[in-house]
């Protein structure tokens, strides 16, 4: 990964922020005393270096950086020390070229870097770069952030699709998903009682309004006051800011969609936390077409042993606000979804990784508990029959099992499924 603050890029920040372009500070005139500290650690971010000693110098600067985050947020001088930050955060968060895909099992890294080990790599993923991001979300704001984001994952995407490698589009996601708290409204997660009691209002309303009264306008108003009360229950405030954010949430999430089946694995799976990390974004009626894209491209995946269970997260996350809810527990849109999740719940990953099948079928029932009364049967008989299919041939398997080991595997899968259709029937 290139060394993306030069030594130049700090001297000339420091010139040009010598006098005058200090934070101000509670009196009439301000100060340039957090300004020193910040050419300093701007030298020391961009001193050239082996890699290893690079991840390491940003490693101890990380409490220095949260500290001034919160004395330069109004310094606009200070805004270009945040910029070479974000620069060098961007090179360096990428993996290192010599490390490629087609690892063990098709879904691990190759790693071949010699500079860095892998460990010290993912551990400085994890704690380095989520640090450094939230102080410079801190130090300048959610919106130039956004906007850098986004044209670095339409850049990424670009160079991926002309064969220039995908690592600059992975880090662009990865940065994306660690930025996705701050550039959130914070509105309120449903939860599945929520989603169940909105539910079974709404069918009250459906069946008062198709019953006895003829014809029934005030059910029918009733429904739709419900439908509207669960599209708002997340509680996003449309604000100035979250509108101008909304380019950049957008441009992020499009290059994500936009990664290929083909694509590697590690590619694919940042893809895919990148949407389960922006789902809330998603839950307002203006963004369908945006939910859409999405959710097909979790359903693409969730068949893949590589990056099903990032998937089966995905689709799970985006299920559970309520306005994505709504939009996607409806006839017509179920029997879109249901096929190729109910076939990727029977192939691998998900038919061997019970936690990542409870994930995808439970998400799926927060969609069918808002279904009208006549379709429900129908969903539900969907999703069991697949289960009640496999319990004969399990149960002859433990009937015939002449020792403890094949005695225990036929009762563990009896047992599974038997959990399975415990998830529906909740």
């Amino acid at each position: 990964a290139a060394v993306a603050a030069s030594p130049e890029d700090a001297v000339a920040l420091s010139a040009a922020g010598g006098a005058g372009h200090g934070v101000s500070g509670a009196g009439e005139g301000g100060g340039s005393e957090c300004y020193g500290p910040l050419r300093a650690l701007l030298l020391l971010s961009s001193a050239e270096a082996e890699l290893d000693t690079q991840y390491q110098h940003l490693e101890a600067q990380c409490c220095a950086w949260a500290a001034l985050s919160g004395l330069t947020a109004d310094a606009p001088a200070a805004h270009g020390a945040w910029s070479v930050l974000a620069r060098t955060l961007l090179a360096r968060n990428a993996l290192p070229n010599d490390c490629g895909e087609g690892g063990e099992g098709g879904g691990r890294l190759a790693w071949a870097s010699e500079q860095v080990e892998e460990d010290d790599f993912w551990r400085y993923r994890r704690s380095c770069v989520q640090e450094l991001w939230q102080s410079l979300l801190g130090g300048v704001g959610a919106l130039p952030v956004a906007q850098l984001l986004a044209a670095e994952a339409r850049e990424g995407a670009a160079v991926a699709a002309g064969g220039g490698g995908w690592r600059r589009l992975e880090a662009a996601l990865h940065l994306s998903e660690c930025a996705a708290p701050a550039l959130l409204p914070q509105g309120r997660r449903p939860t599945r009682r929520r989603l169940v009691s909105a539910g079974g209002n709404l069918r009250a309303a459906s069946d008062s309004g198709s019953g006895g009264n003829g014809g029934g306008g005030n059910g029918g108003e009733a429904a739709a006051r419900a439908v509207r009360a669960a599209e708002t229950s997340d509680a996003f405030a449309d604000t100035a800011e979250q509108r101008a954010l909304a380019p950049s949430v957008e441009a992020a999430l499009s290059a994500a969609c936009g990664v290929g089946d083909g694509a590697p694995p590690y590619l694919r799976a940042a893809a895919l936390r990148c949407i389960a990390a922006f789902a809330p974004w998603l839950a307002p009626a203006e963004r369908a077409q945006a939910l859409q894209g999405c959710v097909q491209a979790v359903l693409r995946s969730l068949g893949d042993p590589s990056v099903g269970r990032h998937a089966a997260s995905a689709f799970s996350a985006i299920c559970c606000y309520g306005g994505c809810a709504w939009r996607l527990g409806t006839d017509a849109t179920l029997q879109q979804l249901l096929p190729p999740l109910l076939a990727a719940l029977e192939q691998e990953p998900l038919a061997s990784d019970g936690e990542a099948a409870e994930t995808a079928r439970s998400a799926c029932m927060r969609l069918v508990v808002l279904l009208p009364p006549a379709s429900i049967a129908a969903a539900l008989d969907a999703i069991a029959s697949p289960i009640l299919a496999s319990l004969p041939a399990l149960g002859a398997t433990l009937a015939a099992a002449d020792d403890a080991e094949s005695i225990a595997a036929a009762g563990a899968a009896i047992a599974a499924a038997l959990a399975r259709l415990r998830s529906v029937a909740r």
